[in-house]
């Protein structure tokens, strides 16, 4: 009779086998781990391509209507109606005698263009972010300027009136009958806490978002104001602001605003140059004229990417801010400086005063 002899792994064959599937177990997680590090990178990128650029165009598209309709086909703090509101002056204009001042309503001197204002909020250490607040002439596409001058003297029907022309950025309607009242659209844009408050500085990096405020006026307004007698009269309201202050940008951590600024002729370029809100506001006499404006902006990725990919010690330039450090402790989020430069079209003419 024939013994039947059962075959089977010795135990160091076992040990071989449990090592090499111990190897590729680790090689396979460690595949893993890599990958899921590089979609959160690539994540991290394409979130800050993507918000980044859709914010910083849609500020520079609203930029380039800056002075339309002005006085004067030139911009500095003084001229009435221009562009970037940096004083009462560029929406009252400048009282003939110096007296029986205008008075501007429901936007007061801390919500004009200017550079540490409230709340101005940052997260970089020993700074506020700036504020910019323009304004420009709602205009319509609808008619040719006869015809629409035709129907604005004959008076525009109800339905005419509420034809939609354009959106202010809080989405409010721009109407054609605005446009027949010559209303100017004043938009106010800030960085502030999403949650509306701001954390204590040296604790956490807040979460910012850039936002717009929307508001608007009548030049009859202003011209009533010049005319009137009474000084209670002597007043012109912008109406509708802080009220439905909308995003623009999210994880926005710094905005900076540059003007490019010329004396004398526009073909005079060597005497071109870049000021902040605040020197610029500071001059009293000899106004340089506001040529175009720089923004700058520091955003940050929604979600965190792994420490490997960031430096521990970064900072950051923007515009003429250089070595920015953060005021929390680094928290491993994807962060980008964004530019844009908007040459004022609209301001670019000769002061023919």
């Amino acid at each position: 009779m024939n013994k039947l002899y059962q075959h089977g792994l010795s135990l160091l064959e076992l040990m071989i086998a449990l090592a090499l599937g111990l190897i590729l177990v680790a090689v396979a997680i460690q595949m893993f781990i890599s990958s899921q590090s590089n979609l959160s990178l690539q994540r991290g990128l394409g979130d800050l391509q993507d918000n980044g650029l859709f914010g910083i165009d849609f500020v520079a598209k609203d930029l380039r209507k800056v002075n339309l309709g002005a006085s004067l086909p030139v911009l500095d703090s003084k001229i009435a109606q221009g562009g970037i509101i940096l004083s009462a002056s560029n929406i009252t204009g400048t009282s003939p005698t110096g007296t029986d001042t205008i008075r501007l309503l429901d936007l007061q001197q801390n919500e004009m263009s200017g550079t540490a204002l409230l709340p101005g909020t940052s997260n970089f250490v020993g700074q506020k972010s700036d504020q910019l607040t323009i304004q420009y002439k709602a205009v319509q596409n609808v008619y040719d300027d006869s015809t629409f001058l035709r129907k604005v003297s004959n008076g525009l029907s109800a339905d005419e009136q509420a034809i939609v022309v354009g959106y202010d950025c809080e989405g409010g309607k721009i109407v054609l009958g605005d446009v027949a009242n010559q209303t100017y659209i004043v938009q106010r844009y800030f960085v502030r806490s999403t949650t509306g408050l701001t954390t204590a500085d040296g604790q956490t990096n807040s979460n910012l978002a850039l936002y717009c405020d929307a508001g608007r006026y009548q030049l009859g307004a202003v011209e009533d104001a010049y005319v009137a007698t009474q000084p209670e009269n002597r007043k012109v309201n912008v109406t509708g602001l802080n009220n439905n202050n909308q995003v623009i940008l999210n994880r926005v951590d710094h905005f900076r605003v540059l003007l490019g600024v010329a004396e004398g002729n526009y073909t005079e370029s060597n005497k071109f140059r870049y000021m902040t809100l605040s020197d610029y506001k500071a001059l009293t006499s000899n106004l340089p004229k506001i040529r175009s404006v720089k923004l700058g902006l520091v955003i940050r990725s929604q979600d965190a990417v792994p420490s490997s990919v960031i430096k521990a010690d970064q900072s950051f330039n923007i515009l003429d801010l250089t070595a920015l450090k953060l005021v929390g402790s680094q928290d491993y989020h994807l962060r980008q400086v964004l530019t844009q430069t908007v040459a004022l079209r609209n301001a670019l003419g000769e002061d023919l005063r």
